[in-house]
């Protein structure tokens, strides 16, 4: 018995995909896979490899092993699966999980994995040898008090979802600056910036005291992020992890509404996790 997962997006949104899959076959009492093993962008990153994982190892290699005998079409066919699109305005608590099924979706709330979050923790570390080298690169930064604050740009400016509103989702400046009020007193803190706009940084960001601008490989930022005091999201999947992950963060603020800034809902629904802080976006 087993239930496939459809693997799509970039990182953050791959890491959903799997903590839904790991925790959904845990319910099932079966196992699962993801369709394209070869193409998942983040493996290299985290302990999903570890030995310690060996029941995630094996997991992982049994729809390795699928995806090179048949296509992406046939797998699910192969295996005599059901196929189970989730629409993305879907909460966890509308699905009615079932064996046998192809899965396809976001699955962007930790509510589709809130029973197994101690695990999926566990599961999503950055490996030693990764935490190694950020801390030799970033010294500067370990044992100084700082503030990260992640800036999408790049795609967001041109993507387009129905009912969302006219394209561009990227954030405003007045966004960033509302997270650093929300946050108090933040004098005695570095800014970082991690934004992959230099001319959006230099010309909103940049007077701020203290305020520096880093963009490194997603691994650094991603750990820049987990070893902030405080953490500013971007409505990003990426960032949504890294904040979701830190052990150091005392506060997280996210921009209210995500996605649906633009037409005051949330979207994808319940993604802002509740111990987080909504900020207003305007």
């Amino acid at each position: 018995m087993a239930i496939g997962v459809k693997t799509q997006g970039n990182t953050g949104n791959q890491l959903f995909q799997f903590a839904f899959g790991f925790s959904a076959a845990k319910k099932l009492g079966c196992t699962f896979f993801m369709d394209d093993m070869e193409g998942l962008r983040w493996l290299e990153a985290y302990d999903i490899y570890d030995p310690q994982s060996k029941e995630v190892q094996r997991k992982l290699r049994s729809g390795n092993r699928l995806r090179r005998l048949f296509s992406k079409k046939d797998t699910n066919k192969y295996l005599g699966l059901e196929l189970c699109p989730v629409n993305d305005w879907s909460r966890a608590e509308e699905l009615r999980l079932k064996d046998n099924c192809y899965y396809g979706g976001y699955f962007q709330s930790e509510e589709f994995f809130k029973s197994d979050e101690d695990e999926i923790r566990k599961l999503f570390r950055v490996k030693p040898a990764l935490k190694k080298k950020f801390a030799e690169d970033k010294k500067q930064y370990l044992g100084t008090p700082y503030i990260a604050l992640h800036v999408r740009r790049g795609d967001y400016l041109h993507w387009q979802l129905d009912g969302l509103g006219d394209k561009d989702y990227t954030l405003p400046a007045s966004y960033y600056l509302n997270c650093l009020k929300q946050m108090g007193d933040t004098s005695t803190y570095k800014l970082v910036f991690l934004c992959n706009d230099k001319d959006f940084f230099e010309k909103n960001f940049s007077s701020l005291p203290n305020a520096v601008r880093e963009y490194n490989d997603p691994v650094t930022d991603f750990q820049l992020m987990q070893n902030a005091e405080m953490i500013g999201v971007s409505n990003s999947s990426f960032a949504w992890w890294a904040a979701y992950l830190s052990e150091k963060a005392n506060k997280v603020s996210a921009p209210e509404h995500w996605i649906g800034f633009k037409v005051k809902k949330e979207f994808p629904p319940a993604i802002i996790c509740d111990n987080w802080q909504r900020t207003s976006v305007y």
